[in-house]
């Protein structure tokens, strides 16, 4: 289903001159840095991007773009979701003992008419250099508002479904509120929603960010903290933080099998979860040698290819029905 964001009348994007490299937003001209087109080719072919790159979420090879004109600025951004071009994916997770379906990850996907399928890891990039990251979130919720109801109970049994917050939109100090406003106008009970951050985001952590998380955590949300492992957030943030879980990065995941090291990162990572009491994703997950280990080791839930690819709503129905939930 397409995004319809509610900030049409609010977005402006008129492009005044034919330098790409300058966007009119707001009647604001605004300086966009360009992208070199070789690393934009690269960005969207990385296979180990998969999903889930940090902090925002890139595309495998098979949805790769082979550009020969710029690459999008800002103002075609802008313009995607203004035409309603986003949509939204969601990826399961499942119970690392058993199978069971217990929530979804969403994930944006922008398919540009003139640029193909675009990789998250520039779009997201290129909203937040403007500051619009704010029009893509209010694209998603307006998204997810739809879908919900279908995700958290049309499966057999409730389930959660994760959403990414950059760390521009946690500096916003109206951004918990706001949720919690649309929480209670959709009537959406507050656990059925999971909150993802990188760890990389607590570095620069203030008042407003701990104020927002704080509120979400007060409206029954859980608070996850994403691409674990990578960042150098510090063992204090998990003791400091209502943190509910954590989100072990694909590039463990990936060498699970091969590197004794990696290996030593993901046991500690869940010994020492487990002794917090926090729960544990393991993303990335690809090949069934990768599932057993991560289960052995203590992960509680598993996200990955192997599980099953982002995918629109109505395709998740259909895949899952025939499978069993509990």
């Amino acid at each position: 289903m397409p995004c319809r964001t509610p900030t049409r009348n609010r977005i402006d994007t008129q492009v005044h001159s034919q330098n790409a490299n300058f966007a009119c937003i707001d009647s604001i001209h605004t300086r966009i840095t360009p992208c070199n087109k070789d690393i934009y080719r690269l960005v969207s072919t990385l296979p180990e991007a998969q999903d889930h790159p940090s902090p925002a979420h890139a595309m495998n090879q098979s949805t790769a773009l082979a550009i020969d004109a710029a690459p999008p600025t800002v103002a075609d951004v802008l313009d995607g979701l203004l035409h309603e071009e986003f949509t939204l994916n969601y990826q399961p997770q499942v119970d690392a003992m058993d199978g069971r379906l217990v929530g979804f990850e969403a994930l944006a996907r922008w398919h540009s008419p003139r640029f193909g399928q675009v990789s998250p890891l520039l779009f997201v990039n290129l909203l937040e250099q403007a500051g619009h990251i704010h029009d893509l979130w209010d694209g998603i919720l307006t998204c997810a508002s739809s879908d919900l109801p279908a995700l958290t109970t049309g499966f057999g049994n409730p389930l959660h479904v994760a959403l990414n917050l950059s760390p521009q939109q946690l500096q916003d100090p109206e951004l918990s509120s706001r949720f919690g406003h649309w929480l209670a106008r959709r009537q959406i009970d507050g656990s059925q929603i999971h909150i993802e951050i990188t760890e990389s985001t607590l570095l620069n952590s203030n008042s407003t960010m701990l104020d927002n998380l704080d509120r979400f955590t007060r409206d029954g949300i859980a608070l996850w903290l994403d691409d674990f492992g990578t960042g150098y957030s510090g063992l204090r943030h998990l003791r400091e933080l209502p943190v509910a879980g954590l989100k072990i990065d694909k590039s463990f995941v990936d060498r699970l099998e091969s590197d004794l090291d990696d290996f030593r990162i993901v046991s500690a990572i869940t010994a020492m979860a487990c002794s917090l009491g926090l729960k544990i994703v393991a993303e990335g997950v690809e090949t069934e040698a990768q599932m057993q280990m991560l289960s052995q080791l203590g992960c509680t839930t598993l996200q990955g290819y192997l599980i099953g690819r982002p995918a629109p709503l109505d395709s998740l129905q259909q895949t899952w029905a025939s499978r069993p939930i509990n």
